[in-house]
């Protein structure tokens, strides 16, 4: 039984654990692209939304989430009686949690067909 914990405890300890910290997000009725990537090019013109989150008001090194999306459609001149286009879009996030602190950048696109 001994041997068996001693196994246990040597090869569990021989990986790494890392853990997450996802960012939270409260406006989804707001800023659709940011939770769906699909979503981009689906307004009729260029879309920018700017919004943060500040959680734990008061207290030092409280978690903090920023956030520039933008999205915008390409009509192309020969998409065959315009029955399809494609979007694109980008969001920009700063994720700040006590002592880590996360930039992130990411990119879309999308084709929507009729």
């Amino acid at each position: 039984m001994r041997l068996i914990a001693l196994t246990i405890l040597f090869f569990g300890g021989a990986f790494a654990i890392h853990a997450q910290q996802h960012p939270l997000y409260t406006h989804h009725i707001f800023n659709d692209y940011a939770i769906n990537p699909a979503f981009g090019g689906s307004g009729e013109c260029i879309e920018f939304r700017l919004g943060g989150r500040t959680q734990w008001a008061g207290f030092e090194e409280n978690p903090f989430t920023g956030f520039l999306t933008g999205h915008a459609k390409i009509k192309p001149d020969n998409a065959y009686g315009n029955e399809w286009f494609m979007g694109i879009g980008g969001r920009i996030m700063s994720d700040q949690a006590g002592p880590f602190s996360t930039i992130r950048l990411e990119l879309g696109w999308s084709i929507h067909l009729k």
